[in-house]
């Protein structure tokens, strides 16, 4: 690939992600628009028919647990209402860790896991 060719998809990658945004942009400021005309629950889907269209308004509530202050109540709430569920979840830099420090414990490890590449990113700035 040479170097032109190179610059000119950056160009044309510069040129698709304004206009990729340009778009976003027009499409989140109608759906301002169309949540003001509608209006929405708090948290909830309401569905409204509009001529040949059918307009459902989603909305839901962001929950974030405070660890610590949970810790610190948990034990005054009955087992059987705890509202808070633990789960296992992957620490990359602990799974990449392994694999470069200890390569037969991360085979046992890997064992549990399934990886596959994510998709690339690209980045176009100017200098």
């Amino acid at each position: 690939m040479t170097e032109h060719t190179i610059s000119q998809l950056a160009k044309d990658w510069r040129e698709a992600k304004t206009a990729e945004n340009t778009s976003r942009d027009f499409r989140l400021e109608t759906e301002g628009k169309i949540i003001d005309l509608v209006g929405m629950k708090a948290e909830g889907s309401q569905t409204h028919d509009v001529g040949t269209y059918k307009v459902t308004v989603t909305s839901s509530m962001t929950r974030k647990l405070d660890e610590k202050k949970w810790k610190d109540i948990e034990d005054s709430i009955p087992e059987d209402l705890r509202p808070v569920n633990y789960k296992p979840s992957i620490d990359p830099k602990g799974i990449r860790y392994l694999q470069e420090n200890y390569p037969e414990t991360y085979a046992i490890v890997a064992k549990a896991l399934t990886v596959k590449p994510a998709k690339p990113s690209v980045k176009v700035e100017d200098k």
